[in-house]
C-alpha cells in the first residue's frame, strides 16, 4: 500500500486531496517552508524549553548576541601577532 496505493510517494499529494475531498472534508493547507536557519532554531528552542533570545539566567529577553557559527573566532587558531614580533 505505501509504494503503490494512495500513499505512493509519486501521486500522494493528488490522492490525498481527492480523498479529502470524497470525505467532504477541507483541503489541507500548504505546508510552510523553513530555511535551515529557522528549522535549527525551531529545534534549539525545543530542545531549551525556552526562546533563544531569552537570557537562562534572568530572563531578560534580547539580552542574548546571537551571530551565525561561521562568524564566531576560532579557538584552535593560531595567536595573531603584532608587525613589531616575528615567529
Amino acid at each position: 500500500m505505501r509504494h503503490y496505493g494512495i500513499l505512493s510517494n509519486r501521486s500522494k499529494a493528488k490522492a490525498l486531496n481527492a480523498a479529502r475531498k470524497a470525505l467532504k472534508q477541507s483541503p489541507m493547507p500548504p505546508p510552510v517552508l523553513l530555511t535551515k536557519g529557522q528549522h535549527k532554531a525551531q529545534f534549539l528552542e525545543k530542545m531549551l524549553g525556552r526562546p533563544l533570545d531569552t537570557c537562562p539566567h534572568c530572563g531578560s529577553v534580547g539580552a542574548i548576541e546571537q551571530r551565525p557559527l561561521n562568524q564566531l573566532p576560532h579557538s584552535r587558531a593560531p595567536p595573531h601577532y603584532s608587525q613589531g614580533h616575528s615567529k
